[in-house]
Order: structure tokens, then C-alpha cells, then sequence
């Protein structure tokens, strides 16, 4: 007798119940371009779209944005993949899912703040040159580096998550425990993770307005801290607390805040993006955007991104851009 099927969201196939959790892990990182192209065209990213672009930064993956001007670009840059070997023993202890950008993007974040030490303002990370950039870059490829810094993010997570359990017992089944534990790492639990840790100050959270309807248990009941922000595509989180685009932008220039990374909900899956400002002699001072992705696909016009690098560089936030209004960009 066979048992239970779900269809599969991605290839409408039809899976058994216990295998559905690793069958549509695979289904997503196997069909992540084409997923991405699709999830493009429907959010209407920019048009000054370039791809297969001559790369500048080491292991820099084909394909940027231009915005503003020709001195201001978006570009990605592949680090090392959260499929790999290296995290799989940390995804059995903390009982996280295989697709672990969530907690990869939080150490992201804390090794680039590390990195910039204090020469960064509010508009990015001030370098000379595009080699100064390769050291970081390099670093982001090493599991001795990343993995201790991936493995703090998991236990937080972790802990968090048991302290909710055992606090709130009776709101689940027992089939639903293990689902919970193991489930992929929600925004607010990123925003968290920065509350919680203040000298992370110069990171940033740019996150979706979460609009389903499927949400459950605590990420449901935290749902309430966005509603000032359902006017917008995005707002900023940020260790101290929650602004709109506007709020945030005002903030940094006015200088209240500097930034040094920027952790990016994409819709699916996070970035983290780096703000740079680069000054080589007898040019002109370039502003470019790191789009520090550790998955398959090309994230440089997600419009998250979009909007990151248009706060940092731009100055443009919901005071003076329809971009980030919901309901502008049909």
C-alpha cells in the first residue's frame, strides 16, 4: 500500500511525505537558475541589467547592475558553497536543514565587520584598490575560517529555538517538533541574532515584508513588529532597531550609524551585501556593491539587493524613490 504524497512546489512531482524535505532541497539547489530567472522577471529588477561582464574581484561570478551612473555597480562574488562538506557534521548536530544560507550570511557579516576594522563610514568600507579586497575574499573560501563562525550562528538558532519549545509545549504536535527544529532560519530570527549581539553594529538586515499566510508558531506571532513597514517592499534592522529605508538612510548620514555589511533577504535565500567605496589614484572614487552569495544562481538584480545598494550609495529610500513602495513595481 502506498503511502502518503505531497506534489512538490518546484516540479509537481509527487513525493513521499518522508522524503519531501530532502527531495525539494535538491529540486530547489538543482533548478536554482532557472527558479532565479523567474523570480526575477516577476519582481521586475532593474534594467540596467549587464551579464557576462569582464570580472574585477577575485572569484567574481559573471553578471552585474549598474545604477546611478557608470561609477556605481553591483557585483557578485562566490564564497564558499554552504553545500559543502565541511558543514555537514554541524547540520546533524544543530539539526538545521542542508540549505543553510541563513546561518551563513550572519557569519558573513561578522568576518566582514572584522575585516573593515574601523575604516568604513556610512556609505561602505573605504579601500585603495580592488587587490586590498582579495584577502577578504579569500578568507570567505575557507572552511577553517567560516565553519567556527557558521557553527556560533547554529547554536544561537538552536538554543532559541529549544528555549520556545520548552516554553510553549503545548502549541505542538509531536509530529511538528522535529519540522520546527529543523526548519530554515526566519527573519526574525536573523534580526535576532544582531539584537543580540551589539558590537555587530555596522551590520545590516534588509528584509521582505513577510505577506503569506503560512507562517506559524512564533514567526507568526512576531509578525506584528513588521506592520509599520506594509506600506514597503523593505526595511532595514539594524542591532539597535527596526527603520524604515527613509529612517535608515537619514540615520547614516547623518551619522548615526556606519556600514560595513548588510545581510540581504532575497526572497528564498540571503546574501550578504558589502558596501565599498574605492579610491585608486587618478580615478575617480568607484562605489561598488559586493553581492557575497555561498549559492548556485546570480543575485546582482534582486531587487533586495537593489534596494541595499541604492540606500548605501544613493541615498534613495522610500522619501524619494517609488522603488521601495509596495504596489509600485507591478
Amino acid at each position: 500500500m502506498m503511502g502518503a504524497v505531497i506534489p512538490c512546489e518546484l516540479c509537481s512531482a509527487a513525493i513521499p511525505i518522508e522524503q519531501y524535505q530532502q527531495h525539494t532541497t535538491e529540486c530547489c539547489v538543482s533548478d536554482a537558475p532557472g527558479r532565479l530567472r523567474a523570480s526575477r522577471e516577476k519582481l521586475s529588477p532593474s534594467q540596467n541589467v549587464r551579464c557576462d561582464s569582464p570580472a574585477v574581484f577575485p572569484f567574481e561570478h559573471a553578471g552585474y547592475v549598474l545604477l546611478g551612473s557608470e561609477v556605481t555597480a553591483v557585483r557578485e562574488i562566490k564564497i564558499l558553497d554552504q553545500l559543502d562538506q565541511c558543514f555537514h557534521a554541524l547540520i546533524q548536530i544543530y539539526q538545521t536543514p542542508r540549505l543553510i544560507c541563513g546561518y551563513v550570511a550572519c557569519a558573513v557579516a561578522r568576518l566582514v565587520q572584522e575585516w573593515a576594522g574601523d575604516n568604513f563610514g556610512h556609505d561602505g568600507i573605504i579601500v585603495n584598490s580592488l587587490e586590498e579586497v582579495t584577502s577578504l575574499l579569500s578568507q570567505l573560501r575557507k572552511p577553517e575560517v567560516l565553519v567556527p563562525r557558521v557553527e556560533e550562528v547554529m547554536e544561537f538558532v538552536f538554543l532559541a529555538r529549544q528555549k520556545y519549545v520548552s516554553e510553549h509545549a503545548a502549541d505542538f504536535a509531536p509530529t511538528q517538533l522535529r519540522s520546527y527544529m529543523t526548519d530554515w532560519v526566519a527573519n526574525y530570527e536573523i534580526g535576532d541574532y544582531l539584537v543580540a549581539h551589539p558590537e555587530l553594529a555596522a551590520a545590516h538586515f534588509i528584509r521582505n515584508i513577510e505577506r503569506g499566510d503560512d507562517v506559524e508558531h512564533e514567526e507568526k506571532a512576531r509578525l506584528v513588529e513588521e506592520e509599520p513597514f506594509r506600506h514597503l517592499h523593505v526595511f532595514a534592522q539594524s542591532p539597535d532597531r527596526m527603520r524604515t529605508p527613509s529612517e535608515w538612510v537619514a540615520w547614516m548620514q547623518q551619522g548615526g550609524g556606519r556600514a560595513a555589511s548588510m545581510i540581504v533577504d532575497t526572497l528564498g535565500h540571503f546574501v550578504v551585501a558589502v558596501p565599498l567605496r574605492v579610491t585608486t589614484e587618478g580615478k575617480d572614487t568607484q562605489s561598488v556593491t559586493l553581492v557575497l552569495n555561498s549559492l548556485g544562481g546570480c543575485y546582482v538584480n534582486a531587487p533586495a539587493v537593489e534596494a541595499a545598494h541604492r540606500m548605501a550609495h544613493l541615498g534613495q529610500s522610500d522619501s524619494n524613490s517609488s522603488f521601495f513602495l509596495a504596489g509600485a513595481r507591478a
